[in-house]
Protein backbone atom coordinates (compact mmCIF):
# COMPACT_ATOMS: atom_id res chain seq x y z
CA UNK A 1 0.00 0.00 0.00
CA UNK A 2 1.05 3.23 -0.65
CA UNK A 3 0.41 6.57 0.71
CA UNK A 4 0.03 9.97 0.07
CA UNK A 5 2.41 11.37 3.40
CA UNK A 6 6.59 10.41 2.88
CA UNK A 7 9.58 11.58 4.36
CA UNK A 8 10.61 14.43 1.79
CA UNK A 9 14.03 12.81 1.48
CA UNK A 10 15.43 13.64 -2.44
CA UNK A 11 18.69 14.61 -1.85
CA UNK A 12 19.62 17.16 -5.48
CA UNK A 13 23.02 16.13 -6.86
CA UNK A 14 25.86 18.98 -7.06
CA UNK A 15 24.92 21.77 -8.77
CA UNK A 16 26.06 21.88 -12.70
CA UNK A 17 27.48 25.77 -13.52
CA UNK A 18 24.79 26.60 -15.88
CA UNK A 19 22.21 26.23 -13.03
CA UNK A 20 24.67 28.36 -10.66
CA UNK A 21 23.94 31.02 -12.58
CA UNK A 22 20.82 31.53 -11.97
CA UNK A 23 -5.77 11.38 -3.65
CA UNK A 24 -16.03 3.66 -1.04
CA UNK A 25 -18.83 5.00 -3.34
CA UNK A 26 -21.57 6.74 -1.27
CA UNK A 27 -25.47 8.37 -1.48
CA UNK A 28 -24.29 11.64 -3.08
CA UNK A 29 -26.31 14.20 -0.57
CA UNK A 30 -27.91 17.90 -1.44
CA UNK A 31 -25.40 20.31 -2.72
CA UNK A 32 -23.69 22.33 -0.43
CA UNK A 33 -22.06 25.54 -1.54
CA UNK A 34 -18.19 25.28 -1.28
CA UNK A 35 -16.13 28.30 0.46
CA UNK A 36 -13.82 29.66 -3.29
CA UNK A 37 -12.04 32.47 -2.87
CA UNK A 38 -11.73 36.17 -3.59
CA UNK A 39 -11.51 37.08 -7.12
CA UNK A 40 -9.12 39.65 -7.25
CA UNK A 41 -7.10 37.60 -4.72
CA UNK A 42 -7.46 34.42 -7.27
CA UNK A 43 -6.08 36.71 -9.94
CA UNK A 44 -3.67 38.16 -8.50
CA UNK A 45 -2.12 34.14 -7.20
CA UNK A 46 -2.95 32.82 -10.87
CA UNK A 47 -0.92 35.91 -12.17
CA UNK A 48 1.88 35.80 -9.96
CA UNK A 49 2.51 31.95 -10.50
CA UNK A 50 2.41 32.45 -14.52
CA UNK A 51 5.17 35.25 -14.23
CA UNK A 52 8.24 33.34 -15.55
CA UNK A 53 10.79 33.09 -18.48
CA UNK A 54 9.79 30.36 -20.79
CA UNK A 55 11.62 26.76 -19.84
CA UNK A 56 14.21 25.28 -22.59
CA UNK A 57 12.16 22.53 -23.80
CA UNK A 58 8.28 22.13 -24.72
CA UNK A 59 7.77 26.32 -25.20
CA UNK A 60 4.80 24.28 -26.84
CA UNK A 61 1.77 25.47 -27.82
CA UNK A 62 0.07 28.09 -25.28
CA UNK A 63 -3.29 26.44 -25.26
CA UNK A 64 -2.09 22.67 -25.17
CA UNK A 65 -3.20 22.42 -21.46
CA UNK A 66 -6.43 24.17 -22.13
CA UNK A 67 -9.18 22.01 -20.00
CA UNK A 68 -7.00 20.72 -17.62
CA UNK A 69 -7.64 21.81 -13.86
CA UNK A 70 -5.03 20.83 -10.83
CA UNK A 71 -6.39 19.92 -7.51
CA UNK A 72 -3.82 20.30 -5.57
CA UNK A 73 -4.02 18.94 -1.95
CA UNK A 74 -1.89 20.45 0.47
CA UNK A 75 -2.63 21.23 4.01
CA UNK A 76 -3.57 24.77 6.10
CA UNK A 77 0.11 25.01 7.66
CA UNK A 78 1.90 23.70 4.22
CA UNK A 79 2.43 27.53 3.06
CA UNK A 80 5.90 26.92 2.06
CA UNK A 81 5.11 24.06 -0.23
CA UNK A 82 2.19 26.56 -1.62
CA UNK A 83 4.54 29.24 -2.39
CA UNK A 84 7.37 26.69 -4.07
CA UNK A 85 4.74 25.04 -6.53
CA UNK A 86 3.52 28.28 -7.26
CA UNK A 87 7.15 29.47 -8.29
CA UNK A 88 8.30 26.44 -9.97
CA UNK A 89 6.23 23.49 -12.03
CA UNK A 90 2.98 25.48 -11.95
CA UNK A 91 4.11 28.46 -13.68
CA UNK A 92 4.75 26.12 -16.87
CA UNK A 93 1.06 24.69 -16.45
CA UNK A 94 -0.52 27.72 -16.55
CA UNK A 95 1.03 29.12 -19.48
CA UNK A 96 -0.12 26.42 -21.36
CA UNK A 97 -3.66 27.10 -20.45
CA UNK A 98 -3.84 24.62 -17.28
CA UNK A 99 -6.35 25.82 -14.22
CA UNK A 100 -5.49 24.88 -10.88
CA UNK A 101 -6.90 25.56 -6.76
CA UNK A 102 -5.36 24.13 -3.45
CA UNK A 103 -7.82 22.74 -1.30
CA UNK A 104 -7.59 22.57 2.51
CA UNK A 105 -10.20 21.83 4.99
CA UNK A 106 -11.57 24.79 7.41
CA UNK A 107 -13.18 22.40 9.92
CA UNK A 108 -11.33 23.48 13.45
CA UNK A 109 -8.85 26.38 11.71
CA UNK A 110 -7.91 28.79 14.37
CA UNK A 111 -9.48 32.33 12.99
CA UNK A 112 -6.02 33.72 12.36
CA UNK A 113 -5.15 31.02 10.26
CA UNK A 114 -8.43 30.78 8.51
CA UNK A 115 -7.67 34.28 7.31
CA UNK A 116 -3.54 33.85 6.18
CA UNK A 117 -4.94 30.75 4.11
CA UNK A 118 -7.80 32.75 2.37
CA UNK A 119 -5.73 35.69 1.89
CA UNK A 120 -3.23 33.55 -0.08
CA UNK A 121 -5.89 33.78 -2.99
CA UNK A 122 -6.26 30.54 -4.73
CA UNK A 123 -7.15 28.03 -1.53
CA UNK A 124 -9.99 26.54 -1.47
CA UNK A 125 -11.60 26.09 2.21
CA UNK A 126 -13.86 22.85 2.18
CA UNK A 127 -16.42 22.08 5.31
CA UNK A 128 -14.59 19.28 7.23
CA UNK A 129 -11.46 18.72 9.42
CA UNK A 130 -7.85 18.52 7.67
CA UNK A 131 -6.13 15.38 8.36
CA UNK A 132 -4.30 12.38 7.17
CA UNK A 133 -7.10 10.55 8.34
CA UNK A 134 -9.71 12.46 6.26
CA UNK A 135 -7.80 12.22 2.95
CA UNK A 136 -11.04 10.29 1.53
CA UNK A 137 -13.38 13.15 2.54
CA UNK A 138 -10.35 15.98 0.96
CA UNK A 139 -10.33 14.25 -2.39
CA UNK A 140 -14.41 13.78 -2.47
CA UNK A 141 -15.05 17.60 -1.51
CA UNK A 142 -12.32 18.88 -3.79
CA UNK A 143 -13.90 16.62 -6.85
CA UNK A 144 -17.46 17.85 -6.02
CA UNK A 145 -16.05 21.78 -5.75
CA UNK A 146 -14.49 21.05 -8.99
CA UNK A 147 -17.15 19.38 -10.50
CA UNK A 148 -19.48 22.60 -9.66
CA UNK A 149 -17.27 25.57 -10.10
CA UNK A 150 -15.09 24.59 -13.37
CA UNK A 151 -17.12 24.94 -16.23
CA UNK A 152 -14.38 24.30 -18.87
CA UNK A 153 -13.19 21.53 -17.85
CA UNK A 154 -11.43 18.79 -20.00
CA UNK A 155 -9.43 16.56 -17.13
CA UNK A 156 -8.76 16.78 -13.23
CA UNK A 157 -5.54 16.02 -12.13
CA UNK A 158 -5.63 15.31 -8.65
CA UNK A 159 -2.11 16.50 -6.84
CA UNK A 160 -0.32 16.11 -3.85
CA UNK A 161 1.75 19.23 -2.73
CA UNK A 162 5.07 17.60 -1.93
CA UNK A 163 4.84 16.33 -6.34
CA UNK A 164 7.01 17.76 -9.02
CA UNK A 165 5.50 17.38 -12.38
CA UNK A 166 7.57 18.00 -15.40
CA UNK A 167 5.58 19.84 -17.78
CA UNK A 168 7.44 18.29 -20.91
CA UNK A 169 6.58 15.16 -20.52
CA UNK A 170 3.06 16.27 -19.14
CA UNK A 171 2.27 17.92 -22.44
CA UNK A 172 3.15 14.56 -24.04
CA UNK A 173 0.78 12.23 -22.38
CA UNK A 174 -1.81 15.00 -22.70
CA UNK A 175 -1.80 14.44 -26.76
CA UNK A 176 -2.94 11.01 -25.95
CA UNK A 177 -5.40 11.13 -23.42
CA UNK A 178 -9.21 9.95 -24.18
CA UNK A 179 -11.74 12.59 -23.24
CA UNK A 180 -14.01 10.30 -21.52
CA UNK A 181 -13.42 7.23 -18.76
CA UNK A 182 -10.58 8.23 -18.24
CA UNK A 183 -8.73 7.03 -14.75
CA UNK A 184 -4.86 6.91 -15.26
CA UNK A 185 -2.06 7.40 -13.54
CA UNK A 186 0.88 5.15 -11.33
CA UNK A 187 -1.21 1.79 -11.57
CA UNK A 188 -0.83 -0.24 -8.04
CA UNK A 189 -1.08 -3.91 -8.90
CA UNK A 190 -1.54 -6.67 -6.26
CA UNK A 191 -1.71 -3.99 -3.71
CA UNK A 192 -1.02 -5.70 -0.30
CA UNK A 193 -3.40 -5.27 2.72
CA UNK A 194 -1.42 -4.52 5.55
CA UNK A 195 -2.34 -6.26 8.94
CA UNK A 196 -0.66 -4.27 11.01
CA UNK A 197 0.53 -0.55 11.13
CA UNK A 198 0.27 2.64 9.76
CA UNK A 199 -1.99 1.45 6.56
CA UNK A 200 -3.74 -1.54 8.32
CA UNK A 201 -7.50 -1.83 6.58
CA UNK A 202 -10.08 -1.68 9.43
CA UNK A 203 -11.58 -5.15 9.90
CA UNK A 204 -14.96 -3.69 8.82
CA UNK A 205 -13.47 -3.20 5.36
CA UNK A 206 -11.53 -6.74 5.06
CA UNK A 207 -14.82 -8.25 3.49
CA UNK A 208 -14.46 -6.25 0.30
CA UNK A 209 -11.37 -8.08 -1.10
CA UNK A 210 -11.97 -11.84 -0.74
CA UNK A 211 -8.71 -11.86 -2.80
CA UNK A 212 -6.20 -10.40 -0.11
CA UNK A 213 -5.51 -7.71 -2.28
CA UNK A 214 -7.15 -3.87 -3.61
CA UNK A 215 -8.14 -4.21 -7.13
CA UNK A 216 -5.70 -2.25 -9.21
CA UNK A 217 -5.60 1.56 -8.63
CA UNK A 218 -3.74 4.38 -9.28
CA UNK A 219 -1.21 6.02 -6.52
CA UNK A 220 -2.39 8.65 -4.33
CA UNK A 221 0.27 11.42 -5.12
CA UNK A 222 -1.07 12.11 -8.72
CA UNK A 223 -3.85 10.64 -11.04
CA UNK A 224 -5.72 11.88 -13.99
CA UNK A 225 -9.75 11.72 -14.41
CA UNK A 226 -11.37 12.93 -17.31
CA UNK A 227 -14.06 15.39 -16.88
CA UNK A 228 -16.94 12.67 -16.67
CA UNK A 229 -15.15 10.58 -14.58
CA UNK A 230 -14.80 13.36 -12.05
CA UNK A 231 -18.42 13.90 -12.11
CA UNK A 232 -18.96 10.43 -10.78
CA UNK A 233 -16.12 10.24 -8.03
CA UNK A 234 -17.88 14.01 -6.93
CA UNK A 235 -21.35 12.26 -6.86
CA UNK A 236 -20.08 10.11 -4.26
CA UNK A 237 -19.90 13.01 -1.56
CA UNK A 238 -22.25 12.45 1.64
CA UNK A 239 -21.89 14.84 4.29
CA UNK A 240 -23.92 12.37 6.64
CA UNK A 241 -21.55 9.72 6.81
CA UNK A 242 -18.89 10.11 9.83
CA UNK A 243 -15.33 9.97 9.34
CA UNK A 244 -14.41 7.67 10.84
CA UNK A 245 -17.20 4.95 8.32
CA UNK A 246 -15.19 6.55 5.20
CA UNK A 247 -12.75 4.36 3.58
CA UNK A 248 -9.51 5.06 4.74
CA UNK A 249 -7.43 5.24 1.98
CA UNK A 250 -8.15 8.22 -0.60
CA UNK A 251 -6.39 6.41 -3.57
CA UNK A 252 -8.13 2.90 -3.06
CA UNK A 253 -11.50 4.61 -2.66
CA UNK A 254 -11.21 6.55 -6.03
CA UNK A 255 -11.00 3.48 -7.62
CA UNK A 256 -13.97 2.03 -5.48
CA UNK A 257 -16.01 4.52 -6.70
CA UNK A 258 -15.22 4.70 -10.03
CA UNK A 259 -15.40 0.91 -10.46
CA UNK A 260 -19.03 0.83 -8.90
CA UNK A 261 -19.98 2.76 -12.68
CA UNK A 262 -17.50 0.67 -14.36
CA UNK A 263 -14.96 2.91 -14.87
CA UNK A 264 -11.49 0.85 -14.55
CA UNK A 265 -7.44 2.19 -14.50
CA UNK A 266 -6.19 2.87 -17.80
CA UNK A 267 -2.14 2.42 -17.66
CA UNK A 268 0.86 4.29 -19.42
CA UNK A 269 1.43 1.04 -21.86
CA UNK A 270 -2.76 1.41 -22.21
CA UNK A 271 -2.09 4.21 -24.12
CA UNK A 272 0.75 3.47 -25.88
CA UNK A 273 2.80 5.63 -23.93
CA UNK A 274 6.63 4.68 -23.17
CA UNK A 275 7.13 7.80 -21.07
CA UNK A 276 6.85 6.33 -16.96
CA UNK A 277 4.26 7.98 -14.50
CA UNK A 278 6.20 8.84 -11.37
CA UNK A 279 9.36 7.87 -9.09
CA UNK A 280 8.52 7.73 -5.79
CA UNK A 281 10.54 7.32 -2.45
CA UNK A 282 7.55 4.85 -1.89
CA UNK A 283 8.31 1.27 -1.78
CA UNK A 284 8.18 0.01 -5.57
CA UNK A 285 4.29 -2.18 -5.98
CA UNK A 286 2.91 -0.84 -8.99
CA UNK A 287 4.04 1.26 -12.53
CA UNK A 288 6.15 3.72 -10.53
CA UNK A 289 9.73 2.85 -10.10
CA UNK A 290 11.40 3.83 -6.29
CA UNK A 291 13.86 6.19 -6.36
CA UNK A 292 16.44 3.08 -5.35
CA UNK A 293 15.65 1.29 -8.29
CA UNK A 294 16.71 4.20 -10.63
CA UNK A 295 18.30 6.75 -8.15
CA UNK A 296 19.69 8.27 -11.55
CA UNK A 297 16.54 8.70 -12.99
CA UNK A 298 17.85 6.88 -16.43
CA UNK A 299 14.00 6.94 -17.88
CA UNK A 300 12.09 9.64 -18.31
CA UNK A 301 8.68 10.59 -15.64
CA UNK A 302 6.10 13.01 -15.63
CA UNK A 303 5.88 12.78 -11.70
CA UNK A 304 8.66 13.40 -9.21
CA UNK A 305 7.28 12.42 -5.12
CA UNK A 306 7.88 13.29 -2.80
CA UNK A 307 9.80 16.64 -3.07
CA UNK A 308 10.39 19.33 -0.59
CA UNK A 309 9.68 23.00 -0.76
CA UNK A 310 13.39 23.93 -1.58
CA UNK A 311 14.25 21.17 -3.93
CA UNK A 312 11.20 21.63 -6.07
CA UNK A 313 12.74 25.66 -6.71
CA UNK A 314 15.86 24.47 -7.79
CA UNK A 315 14.31 21.88 -9.91
CA UNK A 316 12.16 24.77 -11.46
CA UNK A 317 15.45 26.91 -11.84
CA UNK A 318 16.98 24.06 -13.32
CA UNK A 319 14.45 23.04 -15.99
CA UNK A 320 14.17 26.94 -17.20
CA UNK A 321 17.88 26.34 -18.20
CA UNK A 322 18.18 22.77 -19.23
CA UNK A 323 14.47 21.50 -19.76
CA UNK A 324 13.58 17.75 -18.03
CA UNK A 325 17.22 16.91 -17.99
CA UNK A 326 17.71 19.36 -15.30
CA UNK A 327 14.64 18.17 -13.74
CA UNK A 328 16.82 15.11 -13.07
CA UNK A 329 20.43 16.85 -11.70
CA UNK A 330 18.32 18.43 -9.16
CA UNK A 331 16.09 15.50 -8.26
CA UNK A 332 18.26 12.91 -8.55
CA UNK A 333 20.99 11.07 -6.99
CA UNK A 334 23.68 8.76 -8.88
CA UNK A 335 23.84 4.98 -7.01
CA UNK A 336 28.18 6.34 -6.36
CA UNK A 337 26.77 9.08 -4.26
CA UNK A 338 24.24 7.46 -2.71
CA UNK A 339 26.36 4.61 -1.49
CA UNK A 340 29.48 7.02 -0.72
CA UNK A 341 27.00 8.83 2.05
CA UNK A 342 26.62 5.98 3.91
Amino acid sequence: RSTDDCEQSNTPMATTLALALVLLSQRPSPTTALQDTTETALQQSIAGAANASEEVEAPGDKNSLDGFFLGIITQPDSTENRKAIRRSWLRSFLRRGADYRFFVGKGGLKRETQERVEGEGDVVLLPFVDSYENLTRKTTLAANWTAEHITALHYFVKVDDDVYLTVRWFAQIAKSLPDRKLYTGSIVRNGFIWPIGKWTLPERFRSLFPSGSYPEYAEGPTYILSADTLRLLASSRNDSVRDEELFPFEDINSCLVLEQHGIHRTSMDDLGLRTRFMISDHWSGGDHLSSTEDRNCSLDYVVYHSINAAAMERAASAESLQGSAGVKEVLCQPIVDFYASK
